[in-house]
């Protein structure tokens, strides 16, 4: 079995006045920008990176990060909120499979236990 490396997803940093900025960290396995101008596409270098940040594209991305500032807080809470209560949901989901499981052992044992002496009762 092969190991494979994944590309690292890129993000911005955030200044001290609360301002997405590119900084490119360092570049190990292939890095892909989510700025949507071709999502698909792994920059192999620093160079190849550096020359895709200064695009149109990228550029107008960041300035809509920059102008979702607070859209996106607000929904990262929310997405926060939601993972919490699904991890509730499954661990009820799991208990309640986890139950089962048991009744299901417990009615198989008492069903072949029964079965048994019927079959005694032929040996006679």
């Amino acid at each position: 079995m092969d190991l494979v490396l994944e590309p690292e997803i890129y993000a911005p940093s955030i200044n001290d006045q609360g301002v997405y900025t590119d900084n490119v960290p360092p570049i190990r396995h292939g890095i892909q920008c989510p700025c949507g101008a071709r999502k698909e596409k792994v920059y192999e270098s620093r160079g190849q990176f550096l020359s895709h940040i200064k695009t149109k594209a990228h550029q107008k991305w960041l300035d809509t990060l920059n102008e979702n500032r607070m859209n996106l807080y607000i929904e990262n809470i929310e997405l926060k909120e939601t993972v919490l209560q699904q991890r509730l949901i499954i661990a009820q989901q799991e208990r309640v499979i986890n139950n089962h499981m048991k009744t299901i052992a417990a009615l198989t044992e008492k069903f072949i236990r029964q079965e048994t002496p019927i079959e005694n009762l032929i040996d006679l």
